[in-house]
């Protein structure tokens, strides 16, 4: 199964530029692991530190993206951009960086069940 596959079924559809390669830009192929309450979505990212990456929420989308510059290897980055919805609370996302490994926990929304009086005029 194609990775872009995967992602429409976990709630999560990944849009972009994913597949791009050229003016540095590194491809990232993201270990995904959904779990009933959240979905984790974790890059190999080495040589990379806090200062050079960002993780935010635009306008309900999940963007990740990374940008350095060394001395051996030059200039790198990475972006990818995730198409929420409202399956998630973005408000507590969470991110970890640790060993070269970023790790980025979506929590999911609980399932609501709202009953409407029906009212007549």
């Amino acid at each position: 199964m194609l990775l872009d596959e995967l992602f429409p079924l976990m709630g999560l559809e990944m849009i972009g530029d994913f597949n791009k390669r050229g003016n540095g830009s590194i491809l990232l192929n993201p270990e995904i692991v959904k779990a009933e309450d959240n979905v984790t979505i974790a890059y190999t990212v080495p040589g990379y530190s806090e200062k050079d990456i960002t993780v935010s929420v635009e306008d309900g989308d999940l963007v990740i993206s990374g940008n350095r510059e060394d001395e051996i290897f030059g200039k790198s980055n990475f972006f990818n951009r995730y198409q929420l919805g409202s399956k998630f609370i973005t408000e507590d996302i969470s991110t970890d960086l640790s060993k070269g490994i970023l790790k980025v926990v979506i929590p999911r929304s609980k399932p609501t069940k709202r009953v409407l009086k029906v009212s007549t005029n």
